[in-house]
């Protein structure tokens, strides 16, 4: 397991959970914020022992707070009322406009090519499904547009031939289909369901494992310390 995949994958192991669980099923809000900023805690502290610039620790740490808040306010109205009043990007920031600040970070990533780390993280985030200031009608296809040139940017460090992807998933329609690209994975843990598919605007892309991916797979285990249980290991 890679740098990134080793510091980030409890976080994302944790925001699938509360993604893909019914709202009777997750805890309280306060309960659910109180483990994410443990994991976000944990891995900012993992990263900066792992050798990560402090830079890439606050960035990537943004992304994944950014991703956290967009996913806890599209719950039930009782998640998103607390949440509206407790946003983790202000907690780790002071500032509540993510959904922009997303993408400027990101620009700012791009100009350089050392931190390809940072890259990788914030292209996971798109694939898991954040929008921000792209979450209005019509913006999807600018949003793809730029997973697209994300994926050239990291194509160069990460070949990942698109006949590797999972026959199951529906292909893009267009151009997209008669295009040969590189779409890098990441190999993320966490207390859910193996699943293969991330939904990005309805469209589907099937994901398969592979050594040199970003995304693998999401292993199930109720005894992973990315549970959102209260019970769960810090």
């Amino acid at each position: 397991m890679d740098r990134l995949n080793l510091i980030t994958k409890d976080c994302f192991g944790a925001l699938l959970q509360i993604r893909q669980a019914e709202p009777s099923a997750l805890p309280a809000p306060e309960q659910v914020q109180d483990r994410l900023r443990r994991f976000v805690s944990e891995m900012m502290r993992n990263a900066r022992d792992e050798g990560l610039p402090q830079q890439d620790v606050d960035d990537i740490a943004y992304a994944l707070v950014a991703l956290a808040d967009e996913l806890a306010l599209s719950k039930s109205d009782e998640f998103r009322e607390y949440w509206l009043s407790n946003l983790l990007q202000f907690q780790y920031f002071k500032e509540n406009r993510a959904g922009e600040g997303f993408f400027t970070r990101l620009q700012d990533i791009r100009k350089d090519p050392r931190r390809t780390e940072a890259l990788r993280a914030y292209y996971l985030c798109l694939i898991f499904g954040f929008q921000g200031r792209y979450r209005v009608r019509g913006g999807e296809l600018e949003l793809m547009q730029l997973i697209e040139q994300l994926q050239r940017d990291l194509a160069p460090s990460f070949k990942f031939d698109t006949e590797t992807l999972s026959p199951h998933g529906e292909r893009p329609a267009g151009n997209l289909r008669a295009s040969k690209r590189t779409l890098p994975l990441v190999a993320i843990s966490g207390g859910v369901v193996v699943f293969a598919l991330l939904v990005y605007g309805g469209l589907r892309l099937g994901l398969s494992s592979s050594v040199s991916s970003l995304v693998e797979e999401i292993e199930a285990s109720s005894t992973t310390s990315s549970s959102l249980s209260p019970a769960a290991k810090p």
